[in-house]
């Protein structure tokens, strides 16, 4: 996803951080590391996030991804700010790549994803 987009490597080349996403009335987080260039996925939360992102409402979150606007008025940020120009072309691309998901839910193979 984010490892594919260029804009998205070179802007991230030299960061080091863990950064946990929270859906919190699902109750849902994942982390998301970005090291040297490369972006990982996990569905452990880390446990000293360097920045947390936040959604109240995952039902809002999912209906502006797929209209497809970034559910940014209602995200919450914690952590340090100079973060936030590596997290922010991360986000984008993450959203980008989930609204296509939404709108054809099949994998690189053609295989239906739900």
């Amino acid at each position: 996803m984010a490892g594919r987009d260029r804009v998205v490597r070179q802007h991230i080349r030299e960061a080091r951080l863990a950064t946990v996403w929270v859906l919190e009335d699902w109750g849902f987080q994942w982390t998301v590391t970005i090291d040297r260039g490369k972006v990982r996925f996990d569905r452990r939360p880390a446990r000293v996030p360097d920045i947390t992102l936040r959604w109240p409402d995952a039902r809002e979150f999912l209906a502006r991804v797929e209209e497809g606007r970034a559910p940014d008025d209602s995200m919450q940020i914690e952590g340090s700010a100079g973060f936030r120009q590596y997290v922010e072309p991360v986000y984008r691309s993450f959203c980008r790549a989930l609204e296509q998901v939404m709108k054809d839910p099949v994998d690189d193979a053609g295989n239906p994803l739900v």
